[in-house]
C-alpha cells in the first residue's frame, strides 16, 4: 500500500509505441459505485517521442495535499490525432 504520509514517493514508467501526445493522472475508483476521481493531473497534454517515459509522484493532490494512503492507478491517456486511449 503507498503511505505517501510517510514520505513514500513512486515512480511512473509508460511506454508509447509511437511518437504522440500523453496526458499522465493519478485516479482513485470506489468500491462502492463506478465513479472515477482525479486525485492529481502530473503531466497535461504534451507531446511525447515513442519509447519509455517516467514521471514522479510525491503523493499529493492537485490542491498539494498529501493523499490518504490507499490505493490509486494511473491513467495514461494518448492520442496520434484521433480519440484519446486510454490504458491504467
Amino acid at each position: 500500500m503507498f503511505k505517501p504520509d510517510r514520505g513514500q514517493q513512486t515512480t511512473i514508467r509508460y511506454w508509447v509505441n509511437q511518437p504522440c501526445w500523453t496526458q499522465v493522472e493519478i485516479i482513485q475508483t470506489s468500491e462502492i459505485t463506478s465513479s472515477v476521481t482525479r486525485v492529481r493531473l502530473l503531466k497535461d497534454w504534451t507531446s511525447r517521442p515513442a519509447g519509455f517515459n517516467t514521471l514522479e509522484w510525491d503523493g499529493r493532490d492537485d490542491e498539494g495535499q498529501i493523499v490518504t494512503p490507499g490505493s490509486y492507478m494511473v491513467r495514461v491517456e494518448a492520442t496520434h490525432g484521433e480519440t484519446a486511449r486510454n490504458a491504467f
